[in-house]
């Protein structure tokens, strides 16, 4: 089935699903307080979305001829089967853990399925399933900032595929039926934290290597399906207080949109970063990382952040840069 084709004859809820006025994206959450200290006062709230999926949904699809898989939204479904919605997160939560393992880059079950069961946030796991066997899954946040030429966008937390499963076309799926929601709901561009192998040591590299994956072939993966970099440093802060902040990772963005400039005000990019970090970092406009962060991205990059090959070089931060 083309990607094109993915929406045709599924129920009418489904073409129509989530688009947001001016006014809905406004009011979904309240701008987080800013600190005395923050360097500019941004005009940009943050706002969060609504149901990915209607209740109970369940997408039937054919990854080729002989394999029927289902896509399915963990958010609906905790509210609709949350009996078989705890069985499916178990058997994702375990493929998460051993494709991200180094620990500091992940949250523990419990922080997800609270985020998941969450009114007044939008994050949600789409699992793809086979049987009752989940293949692969992508966690996902809707987000905006209410800046109109940018739109509601997404982050793209985390995907992850069965071992045993890569190489058939699983994660190439996953990419492109949550890139089809993605459009649905008028979103031009995504973002995602991702490994840089230029940043890592020698020791994260191997430790990242046996998740059955390296860093280089996870960036190559993403290169093929269309990311881009943004050229910026970057630090993801701790998830919970026994984390350490991670300095190897890059934003990577996808551009839906053709049209899509290929550049994003400094503004509007700490805005989209702001959002995200306010969905997991309690208090992130007074955190000490993200907030030096953003005073570095808005002084060095006074005209703008730029869009750029993913694998191109780019300046990379340090644990000294935050002493």
């Amino acid at each position: 089935m083309s990607d094109s084709k993915f929406f045709d004859g599924l129920p009418s809820f489904f073409s129509g699903a989530p688009s947001f006025s001016t006014s809905e994206q406004r009011l979904f959450f309240p701008a987080a307080p800013r600190v005395d200290h923050f360097p500019v006062s941004l005009p940009y709230p943050i706002s969060k979305g609504t149901s990915f999926f209607h209740p109970s949904a369940e997408w039937l699809m054919s990854i080729d001829l002989k394999r029927q898989v289902s896509l399915v939204s963990l958010r609906d479904m905790f509210r609709s089967e949350p009996l078989r919605a705890h069985v499916i997160f178990e058997q994702c939560f375990e493929l998460y853990e051993q494709s991200f393992p180094d620990p500091n880059e992940i949250s523990s079950a419990h922080e997800i399925v609270a985020a998941i069961r969450e009114e007044s946030t939008h994050f949600d796991v789409v699992a793809l399933i086979e049987g009752g066997r989940v293949l692969g899954a992508r966690h996902l946040i809707l987000l905006d900032i209410g800046v109109p030429e940018l739109g509601p966008f997404v982050v793209g937390e985390h995907m992850y595929v069965d071992r045993s499963e890569r190489r058939r076309g699983i994660g190439k799926t996953l990419v492109s039926r949550t890139e089809d929601l993605m459009r649905s709901w008028g979103v031009r561009v995504a973002i995602s934290e991702q490994n840089d192998p230029d940043a890592m040591s020698p020791e994260l590299l191997a430790l990242d290597e046996s998740s059955g994956i390296t860093a280089a072939q996870r960036r190559k993966f993403w290169k093929s399906q269309g990311y881009e970099g943004i050229d910026a440093p970057y630090v993801m802060p701790p998830i919970s207080e026994d984390k350490e902040p991670v300095y190897h990772l890059r934003i990577a963005i996808r551009r839906l949109d053709p049209s899509f400039p290929d550049s994003i005000s400094t503004e509007a990019f700490v805005g989209m970063l702001r959002a995200y970090h306010s969905s997991w970092v309690d208090h992130a406009d007074s955190n000490p990382y993200t907030v030096a962060l953003y005073e570095r991205l808005l002084r060095e990059h006074p005209e703008g952040v730029r869009i750029v090959d993913l694998e191109s070089r780019r300046v990379c931060l340090r644990q000294d840069d935050f002493v």
